[in-house]
């Protein structure tokens, strides 16, 4: 059971900064809810530009 649940605290983690970084870009979310080709993209930069 114990594996299955490591690295729940890192996703958690990068949810909530991931969400802040967006609510503080207004433009962000916007542009990504315009064009939904570029969440993988967005996601990836996410990972790259935080650091949990």
């Amino acid at each position: 059971m114990v594996p299955l649940a490591a690295g729940h605290e890192t996703t958690a983690n990068m949810l909530g900064l991931g969400t802040f970084a967006l609510l503080t870009h207004p433009s962000q979310p916007a542009g990504l809810l315009a064009d939904p080709d570029m969440i993988e993209i967005a996601v990836e930069e996410l990972l790259r530009y935080l650091r949990p």
